[in-house]
C-alpha cells in the first residue's frame, strides 16, 4: 500500500503543478486507463475467465517488461 500511494504523501503544490503543466497527456492517461477498467469490469460481470485470464496475463507481461524479469 505505501508504494503504492507514495505520491499522496509528496508535496501537493508539487504534484498539481505537474499534473496542471501535463494537463493533455494526463487526460489522455486517464481516457486508457478508464477503458482497461471497463474491460475488466465487462469480463468480471459477464463472468468470461478467458478474458480475466488473459487480463491478468498481459498484466503480468507488461509488469515483466517494466522490470526486466
Amino acid at each position: 500500500w505505501r508504494d503504492c500511494t507514495r505520491i499522496a504523501a509528496g508535496d501537493i503544490q508539487l504534484w498539481y503543478q505537474i499534473l496542471r503543466e501535463n494537463r493533455s497527456p494526463v487526460l489522455q492517461a486517464l481516457e486508457n486507463f478508464a477503458k482497461v477498467l471497463q474491460g475488466w469490469r465487462a469480463a468480471l460481470e459477464n463472468d468470461q475467465p478467458e478474458q480475466i485470464l488473459s487480463l491478468l496475463e498481459l498484466g503480468k507481461q507488461i509488469r515483466d517488461q517494466a522490470v526486466g524479469n
